[in-house]
């Protein structure tokens, strides 16, 4: 890791060249725990938007009625995604 750090701060590289000189061995970890978090972050999103796409393709072909999916969202713990008072009927008049 600390050949890492003086490759970095040595490099003539546009972007990386410009890094501050203060970068230390715990920054590296703090950012490569937030790229992991990240990462982890959109993934869950990804499955979030797979589950609504599924709910919302069995509504839109008719395999569920509207009561059915609202409970399927609900086991899914995905209403809150749904219902939300900026997507209501009134927020668009």
């Amino acid at each position: 890791m600390a050949a890492l750090l003086h490759q970095s701060v040595d490099c003539k590289h546009p972007i990386v060249g410009r890094l501050p000189h203060n970068i230390t061995e715990a920054n590296f970890q703090k950012a490569d725990l937030l790229l992991h978090s990240l990462y982890d972050a959109a993934l869950h999103a990804e499955r979030v938007a797979m589950k609504l796409d599924c709910v919302a393709t069995a509504l839109r072909r008719q395999l569920i009625s509207y009561d059915s999916a609202v409970n399927w969202l609900s086991d899914l713990g995905l209403l809150d995604y749904v219902f939300r008072s900026e997507f209501s009927y009134e927020a668009f008049q």
